[in-house]
């Protein structure tokens, strides 16, 4: 029955048309019934007056709007508005037909209103367009987090997928609650520090996990973020997070950690679980670390997880198991890796890149840090090594030499002396030592 109605008013139209002369349906498009009859086929030809092909493209804070502008000869510019933010109308001559509208949020909708004026002022024609723009590559249901506030909701959802847009300050939070926690829940999400910093994280007291993050589980991940700070701590305590059983990639931290029983580390206080797969790549920290049993200057411990082109600065003191980047290899390993912090040991196996290796792997790593331990097992490399493996790794405190790794008392700066190493594609020499040329030294 709607078929036939259609054809009815076809049949009409066509009729209406002909018999207003076939010139009509050539020259004027407002001849009666031509209108409507081409509306019905699909060619009606735009309004002279009319906004034609308005359109939007994004990106990361930005949308770029494009139009044809109206072919009226009265035209004379158009306006832009937009909701929320857009405070004033912006004005594009006649003829540029794009606007980019920077400034904005990713993951807010914004409403654009665009507007032809003609010469006498009034508005010829007006469309509208809903955009939202987004990080290239963030899924659709990114959170994006652009206050102190917008983190601290990151807690509300452990499984969301957040990137950060700017810096953030947590001076107004005087004892930062960690995200997750390895005794109920941990971080099994994605954040995304899109190369920003957290900077005065403070938390304080005597609590296990503690960090920005409690603990990071196994599905969970952080990447390109620095975190600075003030962290103290018992059990499981670092700047970025108590515990990571996930993975940590291109992150940085720096700061003073403070643990008072086990796992203190620089960046995380442990990095590992039992048969886990804990990962820590392209990382570095530049924190001091003060610590009791398992301290290092990157990771307290690493049990069965692993860390790979990463390196740690700061200094680092402990009672035992003490390390410039690791206190402790517990079924780990650990590759194209450095420490360069003096460490101190009240008690035993201390060394400058591991106080104690235990069925773990060093492969292609060097320390330069002066190593002071009271009891035994003092090392410049390692403190101890229990059936573990350690290749091509190298250290400088002749004093230290227990035999676990190279004494290197020369030739820093010379590639063919360290051997097996990649001098291509993952080491180069940067004032007379080794670095990793994906994760290069800071300021």
């Amino acid at each position: 029955m709607k078929k036939n109605r259609h054809h009815l008013i076809c049949a009409l139209l066509l009729s209406t048309v002909f018999m207003s002369g076939c010139s009509a349906m050539i020259d004027d498009i407002n001849a009666p019934g031509m209108r409507d009859f081409l509306a019905l086929a699909g060619t009606v030809p735009a309004s002279p007056f009319a906004i034609t092909g308005l359109a939007a493209t994004t990106a990361s804070e930005e949308a770029i709007l494009v139009w044809n502008d109206p072919t009226d000869s009265s035209f004379q510019h158009i306006e832009i508005t937009w909701t929320p933010d857009g405070a004033a109308v912006q004005s594009v001559p006649a003829g540029i037909k794009i606007f980019d509208a920077m400034g904005l949020r990713n993951g807010r909708e914004y409403v654009f209103t665009v507007r032809a004026i003609d010469d006498g002022a009034g508005i010829m024609d007006e469309k509208t367009l809903r955009v939202v723009p987004a990080l290239p590559g963030a899924p659709a249901d990114a959170v994006y987090v652009y206050d102190a506030a917008g983190l601290d909701e990151v807690r509300n959802n452990l499984a969301g997928y957040y990137v950060l847009m700017t810096d953030i300050d947590l001076s107004g939070y005087a004892d930062w609650v960690p995200i997750g926690d390895y005794y109920t829940i941990k971080f099994s999400g994605t954040l995304d520090g899109n190369g920003h910093e957290v900077r005065n994280l403070s938390i304080t007291g005597t609590a296990d996990c503690r960090g920005l993050f409690g603990c990071i589980g196994a599905a969970g991940r952080v990447l390109n973020l620095s975190v600075s700070g003030t962290v103290s701590g018992r059990t499981n305590t670092g700047i970025l997070a108590g515990q990571n059983v996930g993975t940590i990639t291109d992150c940085h931290s720096s700061g003073t950690v403070t643990g008072t029983d086990h796992y203190t580390g620089g960046l995380v206080g442990m990095n590992g679980f039992y048969l886990g797969n804990a990962v820590i790549i392209r990382c570095s920290s530049a924190a001091t670390v003060d610590g009791i049993i398992y301290t290092g200057g990157l990771a307290g411990d690493v049990y069965y997880g692993t860390i790979t082109g990463s390196y740690a600065t700061g200094i680092v003191q402990g009672f035992e198991f003490v390390g410039g980047l690791t206190g402790s290899v517990d079924c780990g390993t650990i590759t194209d890796s450095y420490a360069t912090g003096a460490i101190t040991a009240t008690e035993h196996d201390c060394g400058g890149l591991t106080g104690l290796s235990i069925l773990g792997n060093i492969i292609n790593c060097y320390s330069t840090g002066n190593v002071t331990g009271t009891f035994i097992y003092r090392g410049g490399l390692a403190g101890d090594s229990i059936s573990s493996t350690v290749t091509s790794s190298y250290f400088a405190d002749a004093a230290s030499n227990n035999g676990i790794g190279i004494l290197k008392t020369s030739g820093w700066n010379v590639p063919a002396t360290f051997t097996g190493w990649d001098f291509a594609g993952t080491w180069g020499i940067l004032g007379g030592a080794p670095y990793l040329l994906e994760n290069p030294p800071g300021p």
